[in-house]
């Protein structure tokens, strides 16, 4: 079901493509194209991030380097960590990819035989590595940069640790008392939260210290890896099945986006013009004025290692990790 005015999306076929993307899905040009190759079976795509005409990654089979993938032109460097930085070793588990549009952020998940998880900064302009020990051995479950900030969750957002950019310091710590933070998103200024308490699930803005429920969420995402999406009016989120939305400044009911049963929207991204999630059969989208659902690609995410690890967006592209190694495809608006 495709949600209309009512769900904030409507279904009339797009006619055009004033952006310069594909409305053509058959052509050749829009077709989802390999462009970081995994290697061996065991291999695979991991954290992502995109700045730019950039995408950043991690692998399997390069657990002590950074990888940057032109979009423009499906080249690949390498961006290896010096064995000078203290948590080196630890990068391998560096699955939470982020950026603060200039520099790369790295969250590790490795615990405890030296660091207790840890977080790097890998600085574009000369090339330098940042890294410090996260001191908690919890797993982490979210990662973003908002207003400034780098947030780390961790034990599926029981804790919410702020961090300087510039030399990873720890500058806030939250501890949610008997409250969990899981999915987290941001539209780069506010965050948002699912906030779990007492077995009620809310999308909620966070100011780093106060949670402000704004709706109240209907199930639980399905599976681990959901984050929420944020642009400049909802939030979007999966609920079992459905894909829906929150007003993001006025509380009230949630709305549904699209119900995908029996699939489940397992990653969520959203842009100016379309909102976009990975199910267990491919990648799609919905136009947020001008266009009905498409599918961007198809594949079989059901079963480890996953077709999508992380999802990302540039203005042409989306782009995702995952055990074919590093993927894009043109949008559709």
């Amino acid at each position: 079901m495709v949600a209309g005015p009512e769900g904030g999306m409507d279904a009339t076929p797009v006619q055009d493509a004033d952006s310069g993307a594909c409305v053509d899905r058959s052509a050749p040009a829009c077709q989802p194209k390999v462009i970081g190759p995994a290697g061996d079976a065991g291999d695979a795509g991991r954290g992502l991030t995109v700045i730019g005409k950039n995408a950043y990654w991690t692998r399997v089979s390069k657990p002590l380097a950074l990888l940057r993938t032109s979009l423009d032109d499906d080249q690949t460097t390498d961006l290896p960590i010096p064995p000078s930085v203290p948590e080196d070793f630890a990068f391998f588990e560096a699955r939470y990819l982020v950026n603060d549009g200039t520099n790369v952020f790295a969250a590790s998940t490795y615990c405890c035989a030296g660091p207790e998880n840890a977080l790097f900064g890998y600085y574009v302009s000369d090339g330098s590595w940042k890294s410090t020990d996260l001191a908690n051995s919890l797993g982490v479950s979210g990662f973003l940069y908002a207003s400034g900030s780098l947030t780390v969750a961790l034990d599926a957002g029981r804790f919410l640790y702020s961090y300087s950019p510039g030399d990873l310091k720890r500058t806030k710590s939250y501890v949610m008392a008997n409250q969990y933070a899981d999915p987290i998103g941001t539209d780069g200024t506010t965050i948002y939260i699912e906030l779990l308490l007492n077995g009620t699930r809310q999308i909620a803005s966070f100011d780093g210290m106060t949670p402000v429920p704004l709706a109240t969420v209907p199930a639980e995402p399905y599976g681990s890896e959901s984050h929420l999406a944020v642009d400049e009016t909802n939030v979007y989120f999966a609920a079992m099945s459905k894909l829906m939305s929150a007003d993001r400044k006025t509380p009230g009911d949630p709305k549904e986006i699209v119900d995908v049963a029996p699939l489940h929207p397992l990653q969520v991204l959203v842009d100016d013009r379309a909102l976009y999630w990975v199910d267990e059969s491919g990648l799609h989208a919905i136009g947020k004025s001008r266009g009905g659902r498409v599918d961007l690609a198809t594949f079989d995410n059901r079963y480890q290692p996953l077709a999508v690890e992380q999802i990302d967006q540039s203005a042409e592209y989306v782009v995702w990790t995952g055990r074919d190694g590093l993927s894009k495809v043109r949008k559709s608006w």
